[in-house]
């Protein structure tokens, strides 16, 4: 019976010293750490570019606190290299590139150059500088355009919506009713099913191909 007790107690004791020595290890040899959360990620579900194009517009970093990375976030071989703010940065900058992620355009990620170093940052983190640098020359597709940013916060979607006074007053449209308020307001008389009618006669093209 004592010579039971005492296996077991030995047992017990080397488990448990075992556990320490391995904790020690972890904590006193800095080649020996886990692997991090975000390095999993990357290695095993990394965002996908599905779309690159040129993107040479004035911005500006809205939050110096924004995060910088040498890749778009998330993408494979992505490194965090701090914000704005660790890196003395100018919130000022010039866009180069665009990278879209994940076929989500909200989700894309801004390349730049400060201080001899490419950084790439979250489009959401930026506004444009100068809106007026990016009109172009038709007057009536600007007037277009400039109606609609007026309504951006201030217009609620509703399914067949925006074909009488009522709903217009209010501000409330569908996409073919949208379209067609702000060609209206530009001179330019629509169809009321004109989104229905472009998916139709249109062909997708990608972003790095438009032109305004």
């Amino acid at each position: 019976m004592k010579h039971r007790k005492l296996i077991l107690w030995g047992t017990g004791i080397i488990v448990v010293v075992g556990i320490g020595l391995a904790f020690a290890k972890a904590t006193w040899d800095p080649n020996e750490v886990p692997t991090s959360v975000t390095a999993i990620k990357q290695t095993v579900a990394p965002n996908h570019i599905y779309q690159t194009y040129r993107f040479p517009y004035k911005l500006t970093i809205v939050d110096k606190s924004a995060k910088l990375y040498s890749a778009p976030a998330g993408t494979k071989g992505s490194k965090y290299l701090g914000t704005a703010a660790s890196n003395h940065l100018n919130t000022k900058i010039t866009g180069q590139t665009r990278d879209d992620l994940n076929h989500n355009q909200r989700a894309g990620y801004i390349k730049f150059n400060q201080n001899n170093h490419h950084y790439w940052v979250s489009a959401q983190q930026t506004r444009f500088r100068d809106l007026n640098a990016l009109k172009g020359p038709n007057k009536q597709i600007e007037t277009a355009i400039s109606a609609g940013l007026k309504l951006v916060g201030h217009s609620k979607y509703d399914y067949g919506g925006g074909r009488n006074l009522t709903d217009i007053r209010h501000h409330r449209f569908d996409c073919s009713s949208f379209v067609r308020y702000c060609y209206g307001k530009a001179g330019i008389t629509l169809g009321s099913w004109i989104v229905s009618l472009l998916l139709h006669w249109l062909q997708w093209v990608s972003l790095s191909v438009l032109i305004k």
